[in-house]
């Protein structure tokens, strides 16, 4: 997969997308960019769709789809449970529980679907799929539930601790923790 740049995946939303899905994705993508998120391009099946896998340091978050004037949004939790003992407002909780990807059948849905009893807010789900969470259109409520799944997602890489700054700021801390670096060596 290759990274691409905010503008680009600004502009490919823009492109596929119109009306409320255009409004709701533009706003769910920027929120993402803002907090410090990469786009990389899917590969394989995934290659000819338009589809992101988005990570903060290297871990996902979460996967975009873009396909025929619709937009799909999954969330990832690497096996771990992100969302466990997360705090939500009881409105988000029922948002997010009525978005469980929950596998109905006896097959997996695809080779790599994890089909385990999870807890996602103090409540137990059985034949959660791996990527835990699916939102097709999501609406503005729930793209901010949305916005809120992704922060515990990134909490959880972080440990709680993440700061988003520009590319020129983040430039300039680099230097100075250098700096620091080589006085406290010396």
């Amino acid at each position: 997969m290759n990274g691409e740049g905010t503008a680009g995946v600004l502009q490919t939303v823009n492109d596929a997308l119109g009306g409320e899905e255009l409004t709701n994705a533009s706003d769910f993508t920027a929120f993402l960019i803002e907090n410090g998120m990469r786009f990389e391009r899917g590969g394989g099946y995934w290659e000819d769709k338009i589809y992101w896998c988005v990570d903060h340091r290297g871990e996902s978050v979460c996967y975009i789809l873009l396909e025929d004037g619709a937009w799909t949004v999954w969330s990832d939790d690497s096996g771990i449970n992100s969302y466990e003992g997360a705090s939500l407002s009881e409105d988000m909780m029922k948002i997010a529980w009525s978005h469980l990807a929950i596998c109905e059948n006896d097959e997996r849905c695809f080779d790599g679907c994890a089909r385990k009893r999870k807890i996602f807010f103090g409540k137990e789900f059985d034949n959660v799929c791996g990527t835990s969470m699916k939102f097709r259109n999501p609406n503005g409520e729930e793209v901010e539930c949305l916005k809120r799944l992704m922060m515990i997602r990134v909490d959880s890489i972080t440990g709680g601790f993440h700061a988003v700054c520009s590319f020129p700021d983040a430039v300039k801390v680099m230097e100075t923790v250098m700096e620091l670096s080589k006085k406290l060596k010396t």
